[in-house]
């Protein structure tokens, strides 16, 4: 590849197999980097490795890489090659507890270390092997006087061990101490020979009773439980078992126990390949099958009582991957539990609002966060039906997102009760505007034709005052049409806006004179802290801000002073005030007051007149406008209304 083509350095030379795999692998991904980017001391350090005929490793810089000869190579099997150029303790995860202590050590302080015949239980040639090494360990300094790495010179001298020693006296003191549960079996009459207090706790047996004694006279209990044909298996033909979780009956207490082990039966070798026995390592795992079967029984308890429920009970994994439908998915969507668990909810969803609830999930996976959404979903017939779903986090007692539970219900007729509703409203809205706007129109053109004098003279009524009156009913009446036309059009999604640059402070100083004409007893400031150009539908902002004065007016009757203030806000945004100093809000009610058709209840507020719908729009235009508004308010202190837009 791209590294084959670069210059060979010349402290790579020659080195054997190891030499050539060094020469030839990509070190882009080792924190090494290159070769030819080395220090002095490594390169060095290697040249001496390569060409030594001793089995010599070198493990460099605090992530204690891995660089050996052809020597070392023999050691490790078929740990080799990936261990060139890897980390060690990615290399020697089963034994990295023992030998990294002196590596860091040594990387720390300089100071050497060695040992003879050290014990290593290693992974080598695809299983778990009792292992001796004589070594030393010898400090590497860089160019600054710094230690770089560290030299090994290393000598497996596991057969001299076993030539020297009897196996069952130094077994004795390994297993003795081993964090598992363990015994040396000897013979085809599977005598025991070597067991540890964990083992002896598992049988519920002294370790003096059951010592050189064979094992099936000792656990009776086991000879018709087909442990001996597994053990004779082992034995005469030297095949590893392995069983992750098996029943097993015990004579514990005096009495039969069930029980489930994990455990391993290793076939034991000698020097000429022969078997003389068998070690057992088990781990009982009786408590975490039973705390696994009672949920399980928990499960089929929660899939009776969904099956039971009208409403889609769904369960994802952590990921948000779908395992359980109840019986209400299979009524509805006609398919079969299967059919439901391989066909994913894409095809199921509609398409409009498919990457909607996609992206929800990929949010709720990442925060946790709660999944409120509105959906339509195919059923049987193959028609789309309206639903709510909701999905809400289980998570463990570290706050770790184990599994998701949703609850999807069906919400069709309530979308066609309020589709006639809207459909409704529309209609009359439509039909009560043209009238209106007649008589409006019918008003004001008397009011124009009647003159003051005239009215005094020729009548004892007052015609002018009256007119007066009923063209502000008819600006009610009109105001709550329009209202009812902007809702329609808002849940239609057809809110037209007509948008241009126009001065906002002239804008509220027009409707603040409007207001003040008509509700002469009442005194509204304006303050100018600042003053901008918008850009967006003059006439909807001027809806907005006749509104909300309006509002304050309306709840304020017992005050006289309405202060308004427009200011700077953040990141080239606008901000106008509405303070008024009457009934307040309770707090509890100030999200809920924005939603549509919604008003506060209570006796002072039932002698004010109105639908819930104005402040629903306000926070609509403003929505379509990148602006929002905001309440500060408290029952019987006045309420403070602020929206904000972008400004040019």
């Amino acid at each position: 590849m791209e590294y084959a083509k670069k210059i060979i350095p010349e402290f790579l030379s020659g080195g054997g197999e190891m030499g050539e795999l060094i020469r030839t692998k990509d070190w882009s991904k080792s924190s090494l980097g290159y070769p030819e980017e080395w220090p002095q001391s490594l390169r060095t350090s290697v040249s001496i490795c390569l060409n030594s005929s001793c089995p010599l490793l070198i493990w460099w810089s605090v992530d204690l890489i891995k660089i050996y000869n052809d020597a070392y190579r023999d050691l490790i099997g078929a740990k080799h090659p990936k261990a060139m150029g890897s980390k060690g303790a990615e290399v020697w995860a089963e034994v990295w507890h023992i030998v990294s202590p002196d590596l860091k050590g040594i990387l720390n302080n300089g100071e050497s270390t060695s040992a003879n015949d050290q014990l290593l239980i290693i992974e080598r040639n695809g299983h778990p092997q009792e292992c001796y090494f004589t070594f030393s360990n010898s400090a590497i300094r860089d160019e600054t006087g710094n230690i770089g790495g560290v030299f090994c010179v290393v000598t497996e001298t596991t057969k001299k061990v076993f030539t020297e020693r009897h196996p069952s006296t130094q077994l004795k003191n390994l297993f003795l101490q081993a964090p598992v549960a363990i015994c040396i079996l000897r013979g085809k009459e599977y005598v025991i020979e070597v067991i540890n207090e964990r083992m002896a706790d598992m049988w519920d047996r002294r370790i003096e009773d059951v010592l050189n004694k064979p094992a099936f006279d000792i656990l009776k209990e086991l000879r018709n439980q087909g442990f001996k044909e597994l053990l004779d298996n082992v034995f005469f033909k030297g095949e590893r078992f392995v069983a992750e979780e098996l029943p097993i009956n015990l004579k514990r207490n005096g009495k039969i126990e069930n029980a489930f082990v994990k455990f391993i039966y290793e076939p034991l070798l000698e020097e000429d390949g022969t078997i003389s026995g068998v070690m057992a390592l088990a781990h009982e795992i009786t408590e975490q099958v039973a705390a696994r079967k009672r949920i399980e029984v928990s499960e089929a308890k929660f899939r009776q009582v969904t099956n039971l429920m009208p409403g889609k009970i769904t369960n994802t994994d952590a990921t948000g991957k779908v395992f359980y439908y109840n019986q209400a998915w299979i009524d509805y969507t006609g398919l079969s539990f299967e059919e439901l668990i391989n066909s994913g909810w894409d095809k199921m969803i509609h398409p409009a609002e498919l990457s909607k609830l996609q992206a929800q999930w990929k949010l709720a996976i990442e925060t946790g966060k709660e999944i409120d959404i509105e959906i339509r979903i195919l059923n049987k017939k193959g028609n789309y039906k309206w639903h709510h779903s909701r999905s809400s986090a289980v998570k463990d007692d570290a706050g770790k997102i184990k599994m998701w539970i949703s609850v999807t219900t069906e919400i069709q007729k309530i979308k066609d009760e309020e589709q006639r509703k809207d459909n409704f409203i529309k209609m009359v809205s439509h039909e009560l505007k043209t009238p209106v706007t007649s008589i409006k129109g019918y008003v004001q053109l008397l009011l124009t034709m009647i003159k003051e004098e005239h009215e005094v003279l020729l009548s004892p009524i007052p015609i002018k005052l009256f007119l007066t009156r009923i063209d502000k009913l008819i600006l009610r009446l009109s105001t709550l049409i329009t209202e009812l036309l902007d809702l329609s059009r808002i849940e239609a999604d057809k809110l037209e806006l007509k948008k241009e640059l126009f001065n906002l402070n002239e804008l509220i100083i027009e409707a603040v004179e409007d207001m003040q004409f008509t509700n002469p007893k009442h005194i509204i400031k304006i303050h100018h802290d600042f003053k901008c150009n918008i850009y967006a539908d003059k006439g909807r902002i001027a809806q907005v801000a006749i509104n909300l004065i309006t509002n304050a007016l309306k709840y304020s009757a017992n005050t006289d002073e309405i202060k308004l203030k427009i200011f700077k806000e953040a990141n080239s945004y606008v901000s106008v005030s509405i303070q008024d100093y009457g009934i307040g809000i309770d707090k509890k009610d100030h999200q809920k007051i924005f939603e549509r058709f919604y008003r506060v209840v209570g006796k002072s507020e039932e002698t004010y007149p109105g639908f819930g719908i104005g402040l629903f729009i306000v926070k609509e235009i403003l929505s379509q406008h990148d602006g929002y508004i905001t309440i500060e308010s408290e029952k019987d202190k006045g309420a403070l209304f602020t929206f904000t837009l972008p400004c040019v």
